[in-house]
């Protein structure tokens, strides 16, 4: 089991992208950098933020950097807490849900171009369910 958000989680996060004929698929017509971003959470062992940029394009992923306590610098960035990241990966939420609930923000990039990518979402999403990630007890 991996932890969240480390350079181990995101290496595997990259290696599940690229081996998943269904992110190929939706994600080809995604051609931005995107990054994850996780609110420091001291009490859950992230004194700072962290962020997983992901070279994302046409259904693959390329680089992969993992950024703590700096900013985001990817054309789109999604932030949320421990517990919305917890959420989506672990699947109980949605991550186009989270987004419209506002668990998850898009704080870089446009919204309308981001909507019109659910399929591409739902499956990075599926993508990174299949990385053994332990978040923990609730």
């Amino acid at each position: 089991m991996l932890r969240p958000f480390t350079p181990e989680w995101a290496a595997a996060f990259r290696d599940a992208i690229n081996a998943d004929a269904e992110y190929r698929t939706a994600g080809a017509g995604w051609t931005w950098p995107l990054a994850l971003s996780l609110s420091a959470d001291p009490a859950r062992g992230f004194p700072h933020d962290v962020a997983i940029e992901l070279d994302l394009a046409h259904g693959t992923c390329g680089e992969v950097r993992v950024k703590v306590g700096e900013r985001a610098t990817t054309d789109y960035v999604l932030r949320g807490d421990y517990d919305a990241w917890r959420a989506v990966v672990g699947g109980q939420l949605d991550p186009v849900v989270a987004v419209t609930m506002g668990k998850l923000k898009l704080v870089q990039g446009s919204l309308t171009t981001l909507m019109l990518q659910t399929k591409a979402a739902k499956a990075l999403v599926a993508c990174a369910q299949k990385v053994p990630t332990d978040f923990g007890a609730s």
